[in-house]
Formats: structure tokens, sequence, C-alpha cells
């Protein structure tokens, strides 16, 4: 008599590579089995033909696949390895433009995705950025033109994310009030006058100019 001992079934496992939120199917190639078995950390994968199909709920980082083969009446089940890579998605980002008045506050509105919030700059040394949530807001900037950069705190999923928009401060008109006095033929009189938002100020009386003192 003689018995026939039944050999080791064979396995090849691709590595695979995804993107945090996005699923991927693992190939796997094997003979002397009937199918095979998948699991990530304990975890069973679900399984077509010979594709594994791994989810998309695993947070970003390295794992590693375990693949059994269910193997056939002359076959013995062996268990191969393979690397799964998940790499971090980009984080969302979007920002609106801003354009308010001198000695007023500008408000730009975001929104973003995953992230704990986000950080926010002007191209500018004194401007004051403060942020409340999606909302950033923008003062103490002389008029011009500016540019707003801002920036996503990523999660451990997501890799941080950066948009600009352009930040517009408006002139403002200057104030000037005039007191003028009354005056008599043949004499010389002083008017009076307050500004704000100038650096002086010019007159005139049908076309001639007329003398500035201050």
């Amino acid at each position: 008599t003689f018995s026939v001992n039944p050999v080791n079934s064979t396995l090849d496992v691709d590595d695979a590579e995804t993107v945090y939120g996005e699923s991927v199917e693992v190939n796997v190639t094997y003979e002397g089995a009937t199918g095979i078995a998948a699991e990530i950390d304990g975890k069973n994968l679900s399984v077509k033909d010979n594709m594994i199909v791994i989810p998309d709920d695993l947070d970003a980082g390295e794992y590693k696949l375990t693949v059994t083969t269910v193997p056939d009446s002359n076959h013995v089940a062996v268990s191969k390895q393979a690397t799964v890579t998940v790499n971090k998605a980009n984080s969302t980002l979007t920002v609106s433009d801003v354009t308010f008045d001198y000695g007023q506050r500008g408000t730009a509105n975001t929104t973003f995705t995953g992230a704990s919030g986000i950080v926010a700059v002007v191209n500018d040394l004194g401007a004051v950025v403060e942020i409340n949530g999606n909302v950033i807001t923008i003062f103490n900037l002389t008029a011009g033109k500016y540019r707003l950069t801002v920036t996503t705190v990523p999660d451990a999923n997501h890799e941080e994310t950066t948009e600009f928009a352009d930040v517009t401060v408006n002139k403002i008109d200057s104030d000037v009030d005039v007191a003028v006095p009354v005056i008599y033929y043949g004499t010389s009189a002083e008017v009076i006058a307050t500004y704000d938002g100038a650096t002086g100020i010019v007159a005139e009386i049908d076309g001639k100019n007329l003398t500035v003192k201050g």
C-alpha cells in the first residue's frame, strides 16, 4: 500500500496602494484551491473570484493583508501577506475674496473638509486677522490690495491644503468742515477749515487760489 500526501497550494498576492476614502482591489493568483480568504487586522474582507476588495474605511497608514487559500482535496492551505498602503487624501478648502472700506472690517467665508480648522495671514504686518469657525475677519489695513493666504489644519487622514484670496480695501471720502465768518468790503478774513483723512487743503474763489496756512 501507499499513500499520496497532499501538497501545498500556490498563492501570489500583489501589494496595493490607495487613498483614504477610496476602496481598491488586490489581485490574487492561486492553484490547488477552491478559493481564498483574506483579512486585515482580524477583519474579514470581501473576495470576488481572485480579487480582494480593500474597504474605503481604513485610516491612512500601512497594513498587512493576510490571504489564505481554501485548498481542494489534494492540497494544503497556505498563507501569504502583502502590504496595503492607504495614503492621506488632500483636505479641501475654498476661500472667498474680501472687499471693504478703509476703517471697516472685511470678512472671508471659507469651507473645508478633512481638517479641524484653518490658519490665515495677510501679506501686511499691520493686518489683524481673526478666525471664528469658517469665517475670517480682517481689519487694520490701509487702502490698497492685499493677498490672503489660508491653510487647513488637517486631521490624521488628510494633507494640508492652501488657497489664496484677494483683499481689497477701498478708499473713503475725506471730511472737511468750513466756518465762514462775515466779511466786510475792504477787509480780509480768515476762514477756519477742519479736515480728516487728508494731508492738507486747497481753496479758491471764482477760480482764484487762496492762501492756506497750516
